[in-house]
């Protein structure tokens, strides 16, 4: 492979990560057509379209959308509302009761320590110093 013989073993995945990771998807996407079976059956207006409308979605062409990624998304995307750096400003949201509707609240932040940018050393930030310094060394 690339980068020698260790590097084979580096890209394996230990099987009780693997095992727990894939029963994490099995359980929620279990767990997800259970609850639409139910939402079917007892709440048939949230899953109807509207009077006079087509459905935009047939059966369960969305319910990955619906059942998993939403659950997740919060994880990864979150508005900023200051320079991609070392430290920056996250805009606070809050979700509706039934997790429909994401309301942004862009007067109120929280300032935060960059742990998963492409930009967490700061130098997008910092004008002069370093992004003088780079320019000069290319």
């Amino acid at each position: 492979g690339r980068g020698g013989a260790g590097a084979d073993r580096a890209d394996e995945v230990p099987y009780w990560t693997a095992i727990t990771t894939y029963f994490g998807y099995a359980l929620l996407i279990v767990v997800g057509y259970v609850r639409d079976a139910f939402g079917r059956l007892f709440k048939r207006s949230q899953y109807a379209a509207p009077a006079g409308y087509a459905p935009l979605l047939d059966g369960y062409d969305d319910f990955y959308t619906r059942r998993l990624y939403y659950r997740i998304s919060d994880c990864w995307g979150r508005p900023i509302a200051s320079a991609p750096g070392a430290w920056l400003d996250v805009v606070d949201r809050q979700w509706s009761h039934d997790r429909r509707v994401l309301h942004v609240h862009p007067s109120r932040t929280r300032h935060c320590l960059n742990l998963g940018s492409y930009n967490y050393l700061g130098f997008g930030e910092l004008q002069g110093g370093v992004d003088s310094t780079v320019v000069r060394t290319l």
